[in-house]
């Protein structure tokens, strides 16, 4: 069996050596493409754990909030005091102004976590308490 080149073809001829570096050229631009790809993309991840936290955080400082509110409430003048729930740490301060006809309390209710420096969250609110007590 033989093997003919067609009329005009060329036989014992080499390719060029950059027809080869064409290949590796691409391949290396899509690494360096793919590279990049992942460090946006571990950016952005990282970014929204972040934000994942802090979301958590302020739910459950809302949470830990109103129920201090709620113990305000229900008895203004014992509600004042630091306290831990949730592993955030519950500060409310209570004043009083008194009136010919009773009592006014305010509270303001500051919620912190150990994650961040300032308040995560805070609460004002005031109860009526009639005749003074």
């Amino acid at each position: 069996m033989s093997f003919q080149l067609p009329a005009g073809a060329r036989s014992g001829r080499t390719r060029p050596a950059w027809s080869g570096m064409a290949v590796v050229v691409e391949a290396m631009l899509m690494l360096v493409f793919l590279i990049g790809s992942l460090a946006i993309l571990t950016q952005v991840f990282a970014t929204a754990s972040v934000r994942a936290r802090e979301a958590h955080d302020l739910a459950a400082a809302v949470s830990v909030a109103t129920s201090a509110a709620e113990r305000f409430a229900a008895d203004p003048e014992g509600a004042e005091g630091v306290t831990e729930a949730e592993g955030l740490s519950v500060e409310c301060q209570v004043t009083s102004d008194q009136t010919t006809r009773g009592t006014i309390y305010h509270a303001t209710i500051t919620v912190r976590s150990e994650h961040v420096s300032e308040p995560v969250y805070t609460l004002s609110t005031e109860r009526y308490v009639e005749g003074g007590q």
